[in-house]
């Protein structure tokens, strides 16, 4: 299955998930059949359960992920409420953290786009905030 995790209840759920790496306790907690997929930080990526190909680094980073699929959140709580959202970049506390459908958005900076719910579109609605 080639998972590696590390921490309290790291990957705990876990059934027949393979290639999965989790560091941090309840990192990929939830996480069944969901492949390839990164998860540093203490609950990051805990109720993903069949998304795949994600990389969540941070504390709550992509947190509430269930089946959204090659997202990226760095940063504290980055992505926190996506649930189903795919193709997001977050990158910077709370960037995107309202997010919990939307696809193909940029946050990069501090609370970038924190207030985002539902939007997607090709990059269009990228959100760049920098600063506090």
């Amino acid at each position: 299955s080639y998972n590696t995790a590390l921490g309290s209840g790291a990957l705990l759920s876990q059934t027949s998930a393979s290639s999965n790496t989790a560091v941090g306790y309840q990192a990929g907690y939830l996480n069944t059949t969901g492949t390839e997929n990164v998860a540093v930080g203490d609950n990051a990526f805990r109720t993903n359960t069949t998304g795949s190909y994600n990389t969540a680094v941070g504390k709550n980073a992509i947190y509430s992920n269930t089946t959204g699929v090659r997202n990226t959140g760095v940063g504290q709580s980055a992505l926190v409420s996506n649930s189903t959202g795919s193709y997001n970049v977050a990158v910077g506390n709370g960037s995107l953290k309202s997010s919990t459908t939307s696809t193909k958005n940029v946050g990069l900076g501090h609370w970038a786009g924190n207030k985002l719910t539902t939007g997607s579109g090709d990059f269009t609605n990228a959100v760049k905030e920098v600063g506090t």
